[in-house]
């Protein structure tokens, strides 16, 4: 039964680890993740995956405004990654992804 797998999960924290901002922590065979401030909304953060040379990062709902939040968005992200994978980049359906990229590449 999926729920049971699903419960076993939650109650084994052996498979969990808090992260905070900045950190680095190693999984699996040479993996390192850390999560970095989005600057959209408290709490919320983007994942950078490194393995050996590659640099991927993970990017959900963001802000680039200034000030927005007490910890602003970690730009990094966005100049130091060999392949980021962008989604959530519109909430709005009138936004085309094209329009929102271009806005938010004019802006770093």
């Amino acid at each position: 039964d999926e729920g049971d797998e699903g419960d076993a999960l939650l109650h084994d924290n052996t498979k969990i680890t808090r992260v905070a901002y900045n950190e680095r922590v190693s999984v699996l065979d040479g993996f390192v993740i850390e999560c970095v401030s989005s600057g959209y909304s408290i709490g919320s953060c983007n994942w950078v995956i490194r393995h050996n040379d590659i640099t991927v990062a993970v990017v959900g709902a963001f802000s680039l405004a200034s000030k927005r939040y007490t910890v602003n968005p970690d730009r990094k992200v966005f100049t130091q990654s060999d392949v980021l994978l962008l989604h959530q980049s519109s909430s709005t359906p009138s936004t085309t992804p094209t329009h929102q990229i271009s806005s938010f590449a004019s802006q770093l």
